[in-house]
């Protein structure tokens, strides 16, 4: 039987050796998911977080929240890294054409079609947190709201999380696609950028449970950094989620010592190829040491002197779940912040990532804002928490769909669009086919886990 640590949270109540996605299936329909998974697999996969909103929702101004925090927090943090009480959301993309107000210069711009707004950031006192590698779960933050809802929890039924997607196709289309990387090529060779990373997006009907699609996709694919995060309107009904099953960290903040590591991503070959060809690989090298350039120099921002290095130039790691997979080109860079940096300063310096941004970071960005049809929103932004204490852990916001539902939705029973985005490094040695192909890739194991639970 697992049992809830007292230690911390003062409760040893239990939760019968539920597994995580058990829980998320008899989660309160009325409680909003604000939820981070991990695929319970190494350090890095360990954790999962299920928040306990207590009502505040920043939507608008994310500094707003993270300049509040301090990288090194007075309260020491919660001992682990982990979670303690405090904000998890997502904040979206286009909050870095804020950050970088010349991007916008040139007017124009793609279109808002779906006014996700800047970011949904929800106050949550308390969480209930699972350890992948021993299995425990205990409360983290306000014990009496951990013991509400686990009450409700053990004598609640699951829900039958049935849903059905129906067949995405490119809002950009592969024709528009692969003219544009081979204008961005031509604009490499001209000097006027090195990478540019162009996406497009994936846009399909949905019905029924987002939580079911949820917890249906982190069992097939086993994403390290997954989130489920809800938009409740005031009425009750379900706005929208974003339902992400990232593989790449974007910032990790450790709350006493100030030490914050990012781990950039390029490269990716199907499961059923052989690594050893991402890693021999002349383009995918030069894509990943141009984003280590560039989280070198964003984290020099605030860091102190000294302090950033390479911990890992290049490394080929497996991001495959039950139903297929990807292997991953990755680094990581760490540094140690400056005393009294927030983790507001800290996002100006390094939003949005660079891997989903290219190099140099604000003419990538005037690029993609010309070329792409539509915002981005929470794909490509950040996904994870801040804690009250200075931890923090945010993923990068790919491998991301977002759903916008029509009035009267709710949990079980939610109708409306699925829109998935998918996009690729181009650099000056890139094939436009091979690029279309790449998303494609990107885009295979969420699609066949929402093919494969359709209709169940």
């Amino acid at each position: 039987m697992t049992r809830i640590a007292g230690e911390r949270s003062g409760i040893g109540g239990v939760l019968g050796g539920m597994s995580v996605g058990e829980v998320m299936m008899r989660w309160p329909e009325d409680v909003g998911a604000a939820w981070l998974t991990g695929s319970g697999e190494g350090e890095r996969g360990r954790w999962t977080i299920l928040g306990i909103p207590t009502g505040g929702v920043e939507r608008e101004d994310p500094m707003r929240v993270l300049d509040g925090v301090g990288c090194r927090g007075s309260l020491g943090g919660a001992g682990d890294g982990v979670f303690d009480g405090g904000w998890i959301g997502w904040v979206g993309y286009e909050v870095g054409e804020r950050i970088e107000a010349t991007v916008r210069a040139g007017g124009g711009g793609p279109l808002d079609d779906r006014g996700w707004g800047a970011c949904r950031l929800v106050r949550c006192d308390a969480a209930l947190v699972h350890d992948g590698l021993t299995g425990a779960w205990r409360c983290a933050g306000d014990a009496a709201l951990c013991g509400a809802v686990i009450e409700r929890v053990m004598r609640g039924g699951a829900h039958a999380g049935r849903f059905g997607v129906g067949r995405m196709r490119s809002v950009t289309g592969r024709a528009r696609y692969e003219r544009d990387v081979a204008r961005v090529i031509g604009l490499i060779h001209a000097g006027d950028a090195f990478q540019v990373n162009l996406a497009h997006r994936l846009s399909g009907r949905f019905e029924g449970s987002a939580r079911g699609a949820f917890v249906h996709l982190m069992e097939r694919v086993r994403p390290w950094y997954g989130a489920l995060i809800e938009d409740v309107r005031a009425d009750g009904t379900l706005a929208g989620c974003v339902c992400s099953a990232s593989p790449e960290l974007f910032l990790r903040v450790d709350g006493r010592s100030g030490r914050v590591e990012t781990r950039p991503m390029k490269g990716t070959r199907g499961a059923g190829c052989d690594p050893e060809e991402l890693r021999r690989s002349e383009k995918d090298r030069a894509e990943l040491a141009m984003i280590v350039d560039l989280m070198r120099n964003d984290l020099g921002r605030v860091c102190g002197y000294g302090s950033v290095r390479v911990e890992q130039a290049q490394a080929v790691e497996a991001h495959h779940g039950a139903r297929g997979g990807v292997w991953q080109g990755v680094a990581t860079v760490s540094g140690v912040v400056r005393e009294g940096v927030s983790h507001g300063e800290l996002m100006r310096a390094a939003f949005p990532p660079g891997s989903v941004t290219g190099a140099p970071k604000v003419r990538a960005m005037q690029l993609i804002r010309e070329m792409e049809p539509v915002t981005r929103g929470a794909y490509c932004g950040a996904i994870g928490f801040v804690s009250d204490g200075g931890d923090a852990a945010w993923s990068v916001g790919i491998r991301t769909a977002q759903m916008r539902f029509d009035a009267g939705s709710t949990v079980a029973d939610a109708r409306g669009t699925i829109d998935y985005s998918v996009g690729a490094g181009i650099v000056a040695d890139s094939e436009p086919g091979k690029e279309w192909r790449e998303t494609l890739t990107k885009a295979a194991a969420f699609r066949a886990a929402m093919r494969e639970g359709s209709g169940r």
